[in-house]
């Protein structure tokens, strides 16, 4: 009984939080750490009231004390994944510190929850990206469509033209980053082997699909990172490794496996595309540098512009890249630099940045399928309601 007062109490606090938040996410595109803290506390208080309860034995019944030993550990390994998340670039500072809290809530308001399953944080994950991928990829293909329709003919080949020529030019910028293709090859084929390995010593070896292409989104591009200098050495290692393994039986299936692999990823980028549009990763703008402030988020192209045209500067000043924008200090330092009558760069008076999209409203989504799925994925879901319908 107090475990269903505990839970309803907490559910309204974080009911009420989390529509500000998302208001003020839409409004300004923050999160306020403020209100983060509140709902941290919240969340605190109520494990705190639960474990005195079972160690007092009072009230019945109460959670097992092994609960609370698993939910330490649910909340180590959330707190590693939102880093990650923010660290790779994913996601800002503001909306991991918000999947840190929904994650820490929902084991507390999910009946039975001493026995939420220890991946309940990629369930949280992948519950908030594939609805908010989906709507996003509708909502492009629609209006895509609606242009075409009111476009004449020549006006549509005429876009299909610059489409392909905009993805041959990137594919070409791609093949200039060989760290992000070698760290995405390697992962690929470690998924194709893995599934080899599971099929072939299942008793021993255990392997989640879901888990690894949700931690491969995010290791992707730390990965990318840490290649970035012996990328092409990496894939040549690779394409070795690859034709020595084709000398043996073995080998071979495990070249096929790594295949497999690689085959099965089109889905994860397709997946990993829409949420760079949802993150507003792809929707580059030109700025004045008035409009330089603490957060804008510059564009890769700028800031390669930069340091070739000033490499003093940019070395003295971005050292450090932030996922969340330019710091206070890094802007003030940008805009005075540019606006110097001396400044060795005229160009660079047309700063290209990215746009970013709020994604609060997203997060509690995820967090309320998660809660009504009681823990489970919208993929199990839609996998269940698919067999039901075949019979």
């Amino acid at each position: 009984m107090l475990h269903f007062f505990t839970a309803l109490t907490l559910a309204a606090c974080l009911s009420v939080l989390f529509l500000r938040m998302v208001r003020e996410d839409n409004a300004t595109g923050k999160i306020r750490n403020r209100l983060v803290l509140r709902g941290l506390a919240f969340v605190a208080a109520a494990y705190l009231l639960l474990g005195l309860q079972t160690l007092a034995g009072i009230l019945p019944p109460a959670l097992p004390a092994a609960f609370f030993g698993r939910y330490l550990q649910h909340g180590l390994i959330t707190f590693v994944a939102a880093f990650m998340l923010w660290k790779s670039g994913t996601w800002p500072a503001g909306d991991a510190k918000l999947f840190i809290l929904a994650a820490l809530a929902i084991p507390l308001l999910i009946p039975g929850a001493a026995y939420f399953p220890n991946t309940l944080f990629i369930a949280l994950l992948i519950n908030i990206l594939v609805p908010a991928a989906v709507v996003f990829i509708f909502q492009a293909a629609a209006s895509a469509c609606r242009g075409a329709l009111r476009a004449d003919r020549a006006g549509v080949f005429q876009a299909v033209r610059c489409a392909a020529a905009k993805g041959a030019e990137l594919a070409a910028a791609k093949l200039k980053e060989p760290g992000k293709a070698a760290a995405f090859l390697l992962l690929t084929a470690l998924f194709g082997v893995a599934r080899f390995l599971r099929d072939e010593y299942s008793a021993v070896f255990h392997m989640d699909e879901l888990l690894f292409f949700a931690l491969m989104m995010v290791v992707w591009p730390l990965l990318s990172g840490l290649l970035k200098i012996g990328g092409r050495a990496a894939l040549g290692g690779a394409a070795l490794c690859a034709g020595f393994c084709s000398f043996s039986p073995f080998g071979r299936e495990l070249l096929t496996h790594a295949g497999y692999g690689i085959t099965r990823s089109i889905p994860f980028l397709v997946f990993y595309k829409a949420l760079e549009g949802l993150m507003g990763r792809d929707t580059r703008v030109t700025i004045t540098p008035g409009e330089i402030s603490q957060g804008t988020v510059l564009s890769g192209t700028y800031l390669k512009k930069l340091e070739k045209a000033a490499p003093d500067f940019y070395s003295a000043h971005f050292r450090e890249k932030y996922p969340d924008g330019l710091t206070g200090q890094q802007a003030e330092d940008l805009k005075a630099f540019i606006l110097r009558p001396d400044t060795p760069a005229p160009e660079l008076a047309a700063v290209g940045a990215h746009t970013a999209r709020p994604f609060a409203a997203w997060i509690a989504v995820g967090a309320l399928l998660t809660l009504a799925l009681h823990g489970e994925t919208v993929i199990n879901l839609c996998k269940y309601a698919t067999r039901r319908l075949n019979g």
